[in-house]
C-alpha cells in the first residue's frame, strides 16, 4: 500500500479499544502502508477527543502520543509543530495553543495574542512574546 493520510477517527481507533473490528482495521492499515501521514490538525482533534470524549488525562495523552510518534518509523508528521504542542502540554497547557503560537511565528507573527491567561503565561515562560487581551 502506498502513502496514506489518516483521519482522527482512525487514529483514535488505534488508541482506544471500544470497537475491536475498527481497531484491528486501523492496525492492519498502519502495518500495510508505506508511510502514514498525520496532519497536525488530526493530532489536535485526537487530543481533544481522547480528553473530552474518553476522559483520558492530558498527561496520559501526551505520553501516548510521544511514544506513538517516536516508535512508528513510517509516520510523517510536522515534528516542529507537534513538539510545540507537546511543550505546552508538559506545562499543563493546551496542545493546540502551542501549535498555534508556533505556526503563527513561522508565518511571520512577532507575538501571539490571546484572551487565555494560562496560555499567555505558559508561552511567556517559554520565551514566546505574548500579548494577553483583557
Amino acid at each position: 500500500m502506498s502513502s496514506i493520510a489518516i483521519d482522527t477517527n482512525v487514529l483514535v481507533r488505534l488508541f482506544v479499544n471500544d470497537d475491536e473490528a475498527q481497531q484491528n482495521a486501523a492496525v492492519e492499515l498502519l502495518e500495510q502502508a508505506e508511510s502514514v501521514i498525520i496532519p497536525t490538525t488530526v493530532l489536535i482533534e485526537t487530543v481533544w477527543v481522547l480528553n473530552r470524549s474518553y476522559k483520558i488525562p492530558l498527561a496520559d495523552i501526551l505520553a501516548l502520543l510521544r511514544d506513538f510518534v517516536s516508535s512508528v518509523p513510517k509516520l510523517v508528521v510536522q515534528e516542529n509543530e507537534i513538539e510545540a504542542g507537546f511543550a505546552m502540554m508538559e506545562r499543563n497547557g493546551d496542545f493546540a495553543d502551542g501549535i498555534n503560537a508556533f505556526c503563527g511565528a513561522m508565518l511571520g507573527a512577532d507575538q501571539f495574542v490571546t484572551f487565555d491567561k494560562q496560555a499567555a503565561r505558559i508561552l511567556q515562560e517559554t520565551g514566546v512574546k505574548t500579548l494577553l487581551l483583557k
